[in-house]
């Protein structure tokens, strides 16, 4: 099989922004340039360097993941928290219905490669995680979810509860019946193929009455992504905002900085 290399030009319009990222002219806005795998070396020394209570953050991540029902790779990764040289790369989405856009296994699978390029280069261990962005309240970006048919037309099926949640944390949705005709239409939408029923009994089985949407997400996730050994994190485990209490003091004691250094970033990126 040959492969080749395209620019994302060549693919799909991007921004100057978009860019200018990829080519490192924004590298005065970061610490360290992105594209220089040798600045691996000084992140984790750095991070060596911070108070963590990585057996805290263990547990919490640990008895977190149990009902999501991991892989053994993911349960051995998460073993892996509690050695002090081990390192974590991270990817994030919004939790979105079905599992979200295709994006999102896109991010995973990247933290995936970043991670054992990390190791590779580091000589210790380092973990792919996923931030599951439950603290979101955006309902309406979340609930809708789109099929490729044969001819190229797009198919759009969402999840209309009974009562539309306003202002809600993606992690305190639990649906509804409603959840039922979404399936419905899933089924109706899917092109006939051999693998089609399996993933409607999978989709019926995750995605019930009762259950909590970022919940189900999670089980979908790990039951497609499982054997990649990649660690779900959601802020909403319990333990895990308290194990960030002194960042949130932080940050509410000394907000009037960080807006300040957010405008000067912003005017920065203007110039550029």
């Amino acid at each position: 099989m040959d492969n080749y290399t395209l620019n994302f030009n060549q693919l799909f319009k991007t921004t100057k922004l978009f860019d200018d990222y990829l080519k490192g002219n924004l590298n005065d806005l970061f610490r360290y340039d992105f594209t220089d795998s040798g600045n691996l070396e000084k992140v984790a020394h750095e991070i060596n360097g911070k108070h963590i209570d990585q057996h805290l953050l263990y547990k919490v991540v640990s008895d977190g993941n149990k009902k999501f029902e991991p892989s053994t790779k993911t349960l051995h990764n998460i073993e892996l928290l509690k050695q002090p040289e081990t390192l974590c790369v991270f990817s994030s989405q919004q939790t979105g219905i079905l599992g979200g856009p295709m994006l999102t296994i896109y991010k995973a699978l990247t933290a995936v490669k970043l991670s054992e390029k990390c190791q590779q280069i580091l000589k210790r261990p380092v973990v792919p995680c996923f931030w599951m962005a439950t603290d979101d309240h955006d309902f309406e970006e979340v609930r809708y979810a789109n099929f490729l048919q044969r001819d190229g037309e797009i198919t759009t099926v969402s999840y209309n509860p009974l009562n539309a949640p306003s202002n809600t944390p993606i992690a305190e949705i639990v649906m509804d019946e409603n959840v039922n005709k979404l399936l419905e239409s899933v089924e109706n939408s899917l092109i006939d193929t051999e693998f089609k029923q399996q993933l409607v009994n999978v989709l019926n089985e995750f995605y019930s009455p009762g259950r909590k949407l970022s919940e189900a997400f999670a089980m979908l996730f790990y039951y497609f992504l499982g054997d990649w050994g990649i660690i779900l994190v959601d802020p909403n485990f319990l333990g895990m905002k308290e194990s960030f209490r002194n960042v949130y003091s932080k940050e509410i004691l000394h907000h009037d900085k960080t807006q300040q250094l957010f405008k000067q970033r912003t005017e920065l990126l203007l110039k550029n």
